[in-house]
């Protein structure tokens, strides 16, 4: 007997997403969308701080450094007394008078920081507007301590960043400035 074969009715349905179904996908991916911009908020946050955190870091090593090269005192100055708006700047003594002045070699200028956030000072027994290193790599007399405080727009200390200068000129870095000296967040 020989053997039947049927054909199948032919299919108008063709393979892909229905309109509900890409509504439903494009409705996740909003949701996804809203709950993680908080999160990069913060992240950017973090890492606005970190930069001018290590750029401050930078400017102190440098100055330090310089200081023993060249065996005068190298100071990291804010621009007009305000480390936040102008920025700041690596000056060495020139001509020798043991003071900083406009006037003596720059060796790097560093821009004012991104705005809402903050660079405060606190130079113990010292100038605030300049950290001073002397000839062999210490704190310039007459400061002992030098704190600096590198401060988000929202002003939250425990996610500041704490930049700490002990006498013989080591700088340490941390992150939360609530027991720091200088100025608060």
């Amino acid at each position: 007997m020989p053997v039947r074969t049927y054909a199948r009715p032919f299919s108008r349905t063709v393979p892909g997403f229905g309109l509900i179904e890409l509504i439903v996908a494009i409705s996740i991916v909003a949701i996804l969308t809203a709950a993680a911009i908080p999160s990069f908020r913060e992240l950017g946050r973090r890492m606005t701080v970190t930069e001018h955190t290590n750029d401050m870091v930078a400017a102190l090593n440098m100055a330090r450094a310089e200081a023993v090269k060249r065996g005068v005192i190298v100071a990291v100055v804010g621009t007009g007394s305000n480390w936040t708006a102008g920025g700041w700047s690596v000056r060495a003594d020139s001509d020798r008078n043991g003071a900083i002045t406009t006037a003596d070699d720059l060796l790097a200028t560093y821009p004012p920081v991104l705005h809402d956030y903050a660079v405060k000072t606190k130079v113990t027994a010292g100038n605030d507007a300049q950290i001073v290193f002397g000839a062999l790599g210490s704190l310039a007399t007459p400061a002992t301590a030098v704190d600096v405080n590198v401060c988000r727009p929202d002003h939250l200390a425990a996610q500041s960043a704490w930049i700490h200068i002990v006498p013989s000129g080591e700088i340490t870095s941390r992150r939360n400035t609530t027991t720091s000296p200088a100025p608060g967040c």
